[in-house]
């Protein structure tokens, strides 16, 4: 995704002057070329939103506490 798409998406947005808002998952910034890639995406003005720390997909599973916990981290 920040290897193909997010560049593409980018680039399409910037050709139309269309600022737009990019939802990353915290924990996928730990690497440092999505962190990069997010960085970019900031000062090219677009805003960048949680999308929760891990991604639990069972996450209407989970209770409070835990989502909580996620949001929290993934603002970390």
């Amino acid at each position: 995704i920040y290897e193909r798409a997010v560049p593409r998406l980018a680039s399409l947005f910037r050709r139309h002057s269309v600022p737009a808002t990019f939802f990353a998952i915290g924990a996928d910034v730990a690497r440092p070329a999505v962190a990069e890639a997010l960085r970019g995406l900031r000062d090219a003005g677009h805003e960048i939103a949680s999308h929760s720390h891990a991604h639990a997909y069972d996450l209407t599973r989970r209770g409070r506490a835990f989502v909580r916990d996620d949001v929290a981290r993934s603002l970390e």
